[in-house]
């Protein structure tokens, strides 16, 4: 199942230059990390039984790398921005 996404905010000036402060304090996963949890949350709620490498799968096909160190190349579709089963 896909889940359904929220999307980012939306930022004025203003935000965006405080974003942009808060990211240089906190390091490169501040802002994305909330983002991904909510992506996280999402995927979970849609499909309870699934697991981390679920997730890996259908959020990032190229990131992910098969138990024997081999890539899985995905043929299309999926991920958080569109496409899917």
């Amino acid at each position: 199942h896909v889940p359904r996404c929220q999307e980012g905010p939306i930022l004025t000036t203003e935000h965006m230059r405080e974003a942009e402060e808060l990211q240089m304090r906190v390091g490169s996963i501040g802002l994305g990390a909330a983002q991904l949890f909510s992506d996280m949350q999402a995927f979970k709620a849609a499909n309870p039984g699934a697991i981390l490498g679920d997730f890996v799968r259908w959020y990032s096909p190229p990131d992910w790398i098969h138990g024997d160190g081999e890539e899985i190349m995905d043929s299309g579709g999926g991920g958080r921005d569109g496409g899917g089963e």
